[in-house]
């Protein structure tokens, strides 16, 4: 057996003392068991109010298929710990360092009380996405439920909604609760279809499967999400039951009566192994949707006991919603308040943070940065996955970080072809800001960015639906205008004198990860990252070339340079260059 650990994980568990204790994060649906993070053991009782069940309260935030592993260094010391995992059908692994390195870690796994020696293959995040991809189907099952009271009493009205919850939890560990397959229009109740492996149920053809999947370049969790990817379930309840005695309905008609309608809307993600059948597929459905209401009803309690001795607020309706944890392959699906302006809630926000060893300085767990189940993006994202590194002696590679997608020339049904280019590096820009959640800001068009220059006092009015250019300074006037960011600007006053800039650069996206817009000359490109070596100083360039008018083609944008690491002689050497270096707000 082989134990796969995603390096980033590795990094963290390094990143603080050697002796602290982490629980593991991991996927037993793939060839091998996966590690993706790990948790802080230290911190794992702040997110619960019931110390003795706060493990098995933590594993309601993952996904079914997800689910707490094992432990690594001196948390395999802790009893409850141990208990917990003692109760796992496929056993646990216990990790440790091997040696004086930090880099190398030690497995053993435990079966029962049988102990087994296990390699260890520490992994990249892009393998592990491939690996999971490969292995396992992603379903999602979206289930909404109110609860109606005649009383504004925030005990009662909560002890409603739980009550609706727990009756919802217990069908479906009946043979009442059937699933739907719109996608195939299949529906799976009883024993019917129990054996038959879920692809060919689902009518996948394994072939073609596999040869999208060999095209695909990953880079988030996040594409597992869409909905060219995901298994959309619906539950339905079985409607014909034997009544004992038949009643007519009546109607009540309370005066003044005050009544409270709260709403939970329940997500249950499941990933399954491709080879499952459709049972199993069926027992982690509805596994990953009782997963859902445990934790519902868990942060309905955390709701309830923030609102204790404050009688001019009322309990608001909850939503299930998926967030990615960067750098890493790990997704947490877990319920909150639809309003989230009280502090309260960031403070439980700064509590995850925590728990994950997540900076404070992005919006990891904000309703803005959800994962929506939102139709296929209309531009290509991170289109620089995939690329062959840069060569260099010496050469240390700085990119951007999270997402972004490509906009260019002709997108959009608007012909920009000789005078767009600075408009749609703008546009990437803030496409970064609104995949990583800071912003819920539109990518604005041609003439709205105009309109923001224009109420800025940059242009005149007549500068709105002109074909006029615009450089570097401009871009930092829109983002300033639209989303409240400030920049950096960078002046170079040759072309030539680029390639020194290749520390500053490197410096930038280590510390900020955001695009940055080069303008110089009558051209405008976007920055996605550098090489940069301290021996030689030479600097190599990430560009994502906005003059590109096709079609949303990868291969295309690839291996025609329109996306591809260039030399310093790439730009004009007697031009000079303005260069926009966003920077990212402090936010959770």
């Amino acid at each position: 057996m082989v134990v796969q650990v995603l390096d980033a994980a590795v990094r963290k568990a390094t990143k603080s003392n050697r002796n602290h204790s982490w629980i593991l994060v991991g996927c037993w649906q793939l060839e091998n068991l996966l590690i993706t993070d790990v948790v802080d053991h230290s911190l794992i009782s702040e997110i619960c109010n019931d110390a003795d069940s706060a493990l098995e309260f933590l594993e309601t935030f993952f996904p079914e298929g997800f689910e707490l592993v094992g432990t690594f260094n001196s948390c395999k010391e802790d009893e409850t710990v141990i208990n917990f995992l003692k109760s796992k059908t496929n056993g646990y692994v216990v990790t440790d360092f091997d040696g004086d390195c930090d880099s190398a870690i030690k497995c053993l796994t435990i079966d029962g009380s049988e102990e087994t020696n296990v390699s260890v293959d520490v992994i990249s995040s892009q393998a592990a996405l491939k690996c999971i991809a490969e292995h396992c189907l992603i379903f999602c099952a979206n289930e909404h439920f109110f609860s109606t009271i005649d009383t504004s009493d925030l005990n009662a009205i909560a002890d409603t909604s739980l009550d609706q919850l727990k009756l919802q939890k217990n069908k479906l560990e009946s043979d009442n609760i059937g699933l739907h397959f719109p996608s195939t229009d299949g529906f799976v109740f009883g024993e019917k279809h129990n054996d038959i492996s879920i692809l060919k149920f689902l009518q996948v053809n394994e072939k073609e499967r596999t040869k999208d999947l060999q095209k695909t370049s990953y880079y988030s969790m996040r594409q597992f999400f869409g909905a060219d990817v995901r298994v959309d379930v619906r539950t339905f309840e079985n409607a014909t039951k034997k009544v004992a005695k038949c009643t007519a309905p009546f109607v009540k008609h309370s005066e003044n009566a005050s009544y409270r309608e709260v709403a939970c809307d329940i997500l249950g993600i499941a990933f399954v192994n491709k080879n499952a059948t459709v049972f199993q597929t069926k027992i982690a459905i509805r596994r990953s949707i009782m997963r859902n209401i445990a934790n519902t009803c868990g942060m309905l309690r955390y709701q309830l006991r923030s609102l204790e001795n404050n009688d001019s607020v009322t309990l608001n309706d909850m939503k299930s919603s998926i967030f990615c944890l960067p750098d890493g392959v790990c997704v947490l699906n877990f319920c909150q308040p639809t309003i989230l302006t009280d502090e309260r809630y960031k403070s439980f926000r700064e509590q995850l943070h925590k728990l994950f060893l997540i900076n404070a300085d992005r919006p990891t767990f904000t309703i803005l940065n959800a994962v929506g189940l939102q139709d296929k993006s209309q531009v290509l994202l991170n289109t620089h996955i995939g690329l062959k590194p840069a060569v260099m002696d010496g050469g240390e590679v700085s990119t951007v970080y999270g997402i972004y997608g490509y906009h260019h020339y002709m997108q959009d049904r608007i012909d920009d072809n000789g005078w767009g280019c600075a408009y749609r590096s703008c546009q990437t820009i803030i496409s970064w800001f609104r995949y990583q959640g800071y912003t819920d800001v539109p990518v604005p068009s041609h003439r709205e960015i105009q309109a923001a220059l224009v109420a800025v006092g940059d242009k005149e009015k007549r500068f709105i639906g002109s074909r006029q250019w615009i450089g570097s300074i401009e871009i930092n006037n829109v983002l300033s205008h639209l989303l409240e960011v400030t920049s950096k600007i960078m002046f170079v006053s040759r072309g030539s004198e680029l390639a020194s800039k290749g520390r500053e650069l490197a410096l930038h996206f280590k510390s900020q990860g955001t695009p940055v817009m080069i303008g110089g000359g009558v051209l405008a490109h976007t920055i996605l990252g550098v090489c940069f070596s301290e021996v030689t100083g030479d600097t190599k360039f990430l560009i994502l070339d906005p003059h590109y008018t096709g079609d949303e083609d990868l291969k295309i944008i690839q291996s025609k340079g329109w996306c591809g690491w260039k030399g310093s002689k790439f730009w004009d050497q007697n031009a000079y260059y303005n260069l926009c270096l966003p920077q990212r707000p402090v936010a959770y």
